[in-house]
């Protein structure tokens, strides 16, 4: 589920036309998962013309950031919605946590972040220019800074205490105490906060709310945390270290078993061994990263394809399978290289002539492609390999290339011979003279153009294409996490909230998993207290317990905690205090538990209040019991459960529903029991007078008109669906629209199709529509926001295009069901406000009709008729059956049995041989007996 939700988000909102961080080129992004298991997401994006802090000035970044991320406490009058999620999932708790307080913090997390009438950033030419010699002064300045702004926290603290909301009187108030200007506190914070910290704009209310997006945070409704990186080493080293947390550290411990298996001198075969025993045992992951594993869901995903590029001519390669070996030994086609599969630099000797490919490895394999020779790509031009059964194309994209590095002063040969197999143009391996490092210096080669280069300028200008800044920053990010600690609070500052929640959870089961250990032992895992005897001392009762060990060893326990959730364990622990301050005498008020399951013993259950009992539930604890107890039939109830009963009749009869004391009347039953003879009722068969007098009750009504004029019509073809509908459209809408369908493609199957239309079918090219008219779904257009075929609505407003004239962009429609929509209406304001859906062109490439497929319409019709198949399963308020034309067993009784009572049916006609049943289903369940 939350891998489908983030990718519907991405491709919704962070990759489409809404463009909510603005137009994203390239993008990467991990799953971590927290300690109880939750999934959360580290993201990178690239956004198109973003400014770059050092290169850009000051006031275009933060023009870029005020544009995407905010930090303002939505008003409640004006966007509830938004302010709603706000408050619950953006919002830093005040009175902070014990999490907040580690190593000696006020709140690690840095809050309340500071106040700001504008967004700044904190940059190093300012902490030069106020950089003084003498070292104390500047020492006693920052102290009296510090103690001013503690000042200022203090006393608006003690305002939000009294549950009054910040405003800007408060902060001018907090100023003027400690005697600062505004200009005074915004020098104090440049001079305070760390070199490249971004402030932003923030009023005083605001001071407790992270950082977002408003788009994003409307449609993913959790908390997140948008930051504009302003350094490359410490985005680079913050995401290395926390999308790897979890393989350091089992790296760490392979790595010393490793050091302890060569102390040993063991074997080969005894350190696999070792180690292998080591990670099965040390290697944890929660439930749900464990069902991602399992199910090959992706932990990370980039907008560009990642490959491996070895430049080592000794490096591994994978052999060809023995069957295909022994094949070409047969053939006496064997050689050494055709035992091996081609890699990338095989490929990159064999490629085509040409100035096209007079480059290196990295471009050859970062810009070009491979598919088998013989594969056709229509769309793309594509080159054949001179030998090898490959050929090449162009990439749309160029994808990241990774190679092997090595050390100057560690192999000066081999790493010169790495770098120019890598960025030097050759055709053959003999094309890099030895001696590698005077080649690299000194030589010359000459290119396709006949035009003589530099080895050395050659090679130093294509790396530096692929190793830029940027890349020797994350170099050194990666070698400063393998030297040294992740550094804790990096995640801490950057993803406040969802550090605080992870690390509650933690220090939570830490704790309460070392006072299991301290209370039990091996010899006695579980205490049991028995009551002995009571006495009085100092006119107080107090118990003495004996304790006797249970039938379980530590065997038996601790499997089973160690196989409980961590919901489970909570309980555990709750029952188990509870139960010893019992024995000790405390105040502790009743435990009340609702537990599920195990419910296979039950023998009797009590009910209380009997009165609010409704009549609906009754019936679903007889069927509920039914299917736990494996009891069910004619003569059984509940499951064969005693059911004892306390209340009182006279007392409030249930909220909204139906008294257990009310019985069916006799009207609705002989409704019901009609609709139960015409389920079962074969085409030979004949209806009793008594049933065909009620169904000509039903006829009478309809020839009175007794019905509404928009009642639903059901029929058995849609072409007199469409006849009613185009009646009633003239009569109930005056500006009536017509809407063509948009023509994608044509050819002349779809012509002679379109020839043969059939009368069970509607006309898709051209709808009729009105403000006000009736219309129901054709299309499965989104089932998770129940926009589904068989939903009924009405149009509210039709909204032409701008640009085109006459062109519909999209229809507004109001459905009978609120539920319809909701995903929509959160990102829709209007919608939103209105209960409305903004319904657009829809086409179903996978249509069976060739028509359909290739027209793109509005996936609505009008709906004062439908067939009776869009509504089985739908109960309708009155409706009008036209019993014309049905030949199809069911089509009777489905009809009839949408209305929940006969006042609600009317038949235009009284056709017996319109109710009738498959009589082969009878025979299949009786065989099946």
């Amino acid at each position: 589920m939350f891998n489908r939700r983030f990718r519907g988000f991405m491709k919704n909102i962070i990759l489409s036309k809404c463009a909510a961080l603005g137009e994203v080129t390239d993008y990467f992004y991990r799953v971590e998962f927290q300690k109880r298991g939750s999934p959360h997401i580290h993201m990178i994006a690239w956004i198109k013309n973003a400014p770059k802090y050092g290169e850009n000035s000051d006031d275009e970044v933060i023009q870029f950031i005020d544009k995407y991320i905010t930090c303002q406490m939505p008003n409640e009058r004006k966007d509830p919605f938004l302010h709603e999620i706000i408050t619950k999932v953006q919002t830093h708790s005040k009175s902070h946590s014990k999490s907040c307080k580690r190593r000696d913090k006020v709140c690690r997390f840095n809050f309340p972040k500071p106040i700001s009438r504008r967004t700044f950033i904190v940059d190093r030419k300012f902490k030069e220019v106020n950089n003084n010699d003498n070292n104390d002064e500047d020492d006693d300045e920052l102290n009296r800074m510090k103690t001013k702004i503690k000042e200022i926290n203090v006393y608006l603290k003690e305002i939000e205490d009294k549950n009054i909301i910040l405003n800007w009187n408060h902060f001018d108030d907090s100023l003027a105490k400690v005697e600062w200007t505004y200009d005074d506190y915004e020098r104090a914070l440049k001079i305070l906060l760390p070199i490249d910290t971004v402030i932003l704009k923030r009023a005083p209310e605001d001071r407790w709310v992270n950082n977002y997006n408003e788009k994003c945070i409307i449609n993913w409704n959790a908390n997140m945390d948008v930051q504009f990186v302003m350094n490359a080493y410490a985005c680079g080293k913050y995401m290395l270290s926390y999308i790897c947390k979890a393989e350091k550290e089992m790296s760490d411990i392979l790595r010393n078993v490793h050091e302890e298996a060569k102390n040993k001198n063991m074997s080969i075969q005894q350190e696999m061994k070792a180690l292998s025993g080591v990670y099965f045992h040390n290697r944890e992951v929660c439930v749900q990263e464990a069902i991602y594993r399992v199910c090959s869901l992706p932990l990370k995903n980039a907008s560009r394809k990642v490959e491996f590029v070895p430049t080592d001519p000794d490096c591994f390669r994978f052999s060809k399978p023995l069957s295909l070996i022994t094949k070409m030994i047969t053939e006496g086609k064997e050689d050494n290289e055709g035992l091996l599969y081609s890699n990338f630099v095989d490929k990159y000797f064999d490629r085509p002539d040409g100035t096209l490919f007079d480059i290196c490895l990295a471009d050859f394999v970062a810009q070009f492609g491979f598919i088998n020779k013989n594969a056709v790509r229509k769309r793309t031009q594509t080159w054949p390999l001179k030998t090898l059964n490959f050929a090449v194309y162009k990439r749309k994209r160029e994808i990241v290339i990774r190679y092997p590095r090595f050390e100057l002063y560690d192999d000066e040969e081999r790493y010169y011979h790495n770098l120019m197999r890598l960025f030097l143009p050759i055709r053959k391996e003999d094309d890099i003279k030895e001696p590698y490092s005077y080649f690299f210096h000194n030589g010359y080669i000459t290119s396709i153009c006949g035009e003589v280069k530099s080895v050395k300028l050659i090679v130093l200008l294509n790396r530096d294409r692929y190793d830029t800044k940027i890349s020797k920053q994350l170099e050194a990010a990666m070698h400063d996490l393998s030297e040294n600690n992740i550094q804790t609070d990096v995640w801490g500052t950057l993803c406040a909230e969802t550090e605080l929640e992870q690390e509650e959870i933690a220090v939570s089961i830490k704790n309460k998993y070392n006072k299991l250990v301290d209370l039990d032992n091996d010899e006695n895992p579980d205490i049991e207290y028995m009551l002995k005897s009571k006495r009085r001392t100092n006119n107080l009762d107090k118990n003495i317990y004996e304790i006797h060990s249970t039938t379980f060893d530590s065997t038996t326990i601790r499997p089973m905690l160690n196989t409980m959730t961590h919901e489970q364990l909570n309980i555990f622990y709750y029952v188990r205090d509870w139960c010893l301050r019992k024995i000790a005498n405390e105040n502790t008020e009743s435990i009340r538990l609702f537990i599920t399951g195990g419910a296979d013993g039950l023998c009797l259950l009590f009910i209380d209040e009997i009165s609010l009992v409704d009549r609906s539930l009754w019936r679903d604890l007889h069927t509920r019991l039914g299917q736990i107890m494996y009891k069910s039939g004619a003569n059984t109830f509940f499951g064969n459960v005693s059911i004892i009963a306390v209340g009182d009749f006279y007392q409030l009869p249930p909220v909204k529903g139906v008294p257990y004391i009310y019985r069916i009347t006799t009207k609705e039953a002989e409704f019901y029991a009609l609709a139960n003879r015409i389920r079962k009722k074969r085409k030979d068969q004949s209806l009793s007078e008594e049933d065909k007098r009620m169904l000509k009750r039903c006829v009478d009504r309809y020839n009175l008109k007794l019905y509404q004029d928009d009642c639903l019509h059901l029929f058995a073809w849609n072409q007199f669906v469409d006849e009613h509908n185009k009646k009633m459209l003239p009569l109930k809408c005056k500006e009536i629209v017509d809407v063509p369908g948009e023509q994608l493609t044509i050819n002349k199957r779809i012509l002679d199709q379109k020839k043969k239309r059939k009368l069970n079918t509607y006309d898709y090219k051209n709808l009729k529509l009105a403000v006000g008219a009736r219309v129901i779904i054709e299309e499965n257009v989104s089932r998770d926001d129940e926009i589904v075929k068989g939903a009924f609505g009405n149009i509210v407003e039709i909204v032409f295009n701008i640009s085109k004239k006459n062109f519909i962009n999209h229809i507004r429609v109001k459905f009978d069901n609120p539920d319809c929509g909701r995903q929509h209406q959160n990102i829709c304001a209007i919608c939103r406000k209105e209960k409305t859906i903004c319904i657009q062109r829809y086409n179903n490439a996978r249509d069976d009709d060739e028509y359909k497929k290739n027209t793109a319409q509005f996936p609505i019709r009008l709906g004062w008729a439908s067939t009776v198949h869009k509504v089985q399963g739908a109960t309708i308020k009155g409706v009008v059956v036209d019993l014309k034309r049905f030949n199809q067993p069911g089509q009777g009784y489905v009809s009839f049995t949408r209305p929940t009572n006969s006042d609600e049916l009317f038949l235009t006609e009284l056709r017996e041989e319109a109710f009738f049943c498959d009589e082969q289903i009878e025979e299949s369940i009786i065989r099946r007996r």
